[in-house]
């Protein structure tokens, strides 16, 4: 969950390369079931969707684990209200 301070990881998916030891790292992510929901709007208003998907877990008895992750899936050139952020 967002705090205030954040580690942050671009990704991008690859399959077939294990790295060679340069400034690039490989790395995976946990496999299992996750919560998703897409976030519609500015990043600044990002914390109303984590609250919402909190309340929801919560009403749901879903335990959330520590890693969560957001993936941008607008041109940030566009209108900031049309922006949509996946976060899962």
């Amino acid at each position: 969950m967002p705090t205030e301070t954040v580690d942050v990881t671009a990704g991008f998916p690859v399959e077939g390369w294990d790295g060679d030891g340069g400034e690039v790292t490989v790395g995976t992510r946990a496999e299992g079931r996750a919560v998703v929901t897409v976030h519609v709007g500015p990043y600044d208003t990002m914390a109303e969707t984590y609250d919402a998907l909190s309340r929801w877990c919560a009403g749901q008895g879903v335990t959330l684990a520590s890693e969560m992750w957001e993936e941008y899936l607008s041109d940030p050139a566009t209108d900031p209200s049309t922006w949509q952020t996946r976060i899962v």
